[in-house]
């Protein structure tokens, strides 16, 4: 298994193994709605649904510096002016909250067993971020030809 640094920082990685259960997760999202004969979610159901379980996360993180928590998150575009921001978290479907938080449990014991703490927000981020610059048109109804720049917390 691999882990890299992201923004140029020692102390903030992703890897592997995260990458791969996060996406398991989103695979499931998908397999979810289509086996309910519902079209594949849109980003910004994903995004909200990942908002929830990253809030209940960083309530539970070890590290003090990221615990003040965020408000919303906002998803870039490299050939668009054009974001997605989602705030509004309490209608986030809870079928799609319930499989993010299997995968999040899974994550941070794997950052636990490698690096003895939870993950950081901006690791959270990046993770989900790596996955959508690659496979964000296949898993969702609304972003054929639209690729990911950055995710982001404020």
């Amino acid at each position: 298994m691999s882990w890299w640094d992201i923004n140029g920082e020692d102390n903030n990685v992703i890897g592997d193994v995260p990458i791969d259960i996060l996406k398991k997760a989103l695979k499931e999202i998908v397999k979810f709605q289509e086996d309910r004969n519902q079209l594949k979610p849109t980003l910004k159901d994903i995004l909200k649904a990942f908002a929830v379980v990253l809030q209940e996360n960083q309530v539970a993180s070890t590290s003090v510096s990221e615990q003040s928590g965020f408000v919303k998150l906002c998803v870039s575009f490299e050939s668009s002016s054009a974001s997605i921001y989602v705030d509004n978290v309490l209608s986030a479907e809870t079928s799609i909250v319930a499989i993010f938080r299997s995968a999040f449990k899974e994550i941070a014991q794997a950052y636990e067993q490698r690096w003895e703490r939870k993950p950081e927000l901006c690791e959270w981020l990046e993770t989900l971020e790596f996955i959508l610059r690659v496979h964000a048109e296949h898993l969702f109804s609304d972003t054929k030809g639209l690729e990911i720049k950055r995710i982001t917390a404020s």
